[in-house]
């Protein structure tokens, strides 16, 4: 019987570790959407500076969309390290309970 709960216990870390790695997968891709958002927002802002007839509200606009997908960048970099975290410390604890 206790093969059973030996198994049962594999499998679920089986499962957690290909649901964490798939929201950190799925986490760097929205990093790199946001990565690539943010190189066309400041190509925007290089084009906007450049170009004169560009109004100051516009120009604040993209100021400030430039502002924001960095603090999204920012805040999915902190959510990609916090999975990472979580991901390790579960490992470990599995390893642990496996070793006893």
């Amino acid at each position: 019987m206790w093969w059973l709960l030996w198994i049962l216990t594999i499998l679920a870390v089986i499962g957690t570790q290909i649901y964490t790695t798939r929201t950190v997968i799925r986490t760097r891709f929205r990093l790199n959407e946001l990565l690539k958002r943010v190189a066309r927002a400041k190509m925007d802002e290089k084009v906007a500076r450049s170009n004169l007839e560009v109004s100051n509200r516009e120009l604040i606009t993209i100021q400030r969309a430039v502002a924001a997908q960095e603090d999204a960048v920012e805040k999915l970099k902190e959510t990609i390290t916090t999975l990472e975290q979580e991901r390790k410390k579960r490992l470990q604890e599995t390893k642990n309970r496996l070793a006893h």
